[in-house]
């Protein structure tokens, strides 16, 4: 995967728009990314220092902030907030596909979004923020050794290697959507924001 440069041209739009769930969302978009691991602190009462226990990667923190400026942006929002909100009727969401830059970089490519914030607008600016975790699928349970026979090769699905991400396309579609970049960005760029 090759990233544009956020400060490229049209290319470095890509780091300006986000597809969440195959649906552009409005307004500027400020991705931030927080890939962790959950590391067990084991401090012995009385004693300097600690034992740390790994216990594995934590999903990835995803926050996705949209500063929107015109009508058009709300009306965007409008129409793709039930598809994200957190109490949507109907139990359980799905994960959704993310396309930006920054997840991407760090092999983020669905999440599952779990807080929407918005404040009151500021000097014309409505900023919502998404946050999501990270979503791949729940471990498997490892298949039991067993020692090979004689002659027999094996191939053992904990130790194959992992299966490649999709890389996302910044030349193509659906970054190079200039009329859409310029339909969310303008009102911003217009008012000196950008």
């Amino acid at each position: 995967m090759t990233l544009p440069m956020w400060d490229d041209g049209a290319d470095g739009d890509a780091w300006s728009v986000v597809w969440l769930g195959g649906e552009l969302l409005p307004g500027l978009a400020e991705v931030t990314t927080a890939p962790s691991r959950d590391i067990d602190v084991q401090k012995s009462s009385g004693s300097d220092g600690a034992r740390l226990k790994d216990t594995g990667y934590q999903p990835a923190e995803v926050t996705i902030a949209l500063r929107m400026s015109s009508q058009e942006q709300l009306q965007a929002w409008e129409a793709l907030l039930p598809s994200l909100h957190p109490r949507r009727p109907g139990g359980l969401r799905q994960p959704l596909a993310i396309q930006h830059p920054n997840p991407n970089s760090f092999g983020v490519v669905n999440v599952y979004p779990k807080k929407i914030s918005a404040p009151p607008p500021v000097d014309g600016v409505w900023t919502v923020t998404i946050e999501c975790l990270e979503w791949f699928p729940g471990p498997k349970k490892a298949p039991k050794a067993s020692a090979p026979k004689t002659g027999e090769t094996t191939t053992d699905p904990a130790t194959a290697s992992p299966a490649t991400i999709a890389s996302p396309d910044y030349q193509g579609p659906p970054f190079n959507v200039g009329h859409a970049i310029s339909m969310l960005t303008g009102p911003l760029k217009s008012q000196g924001i950008l």
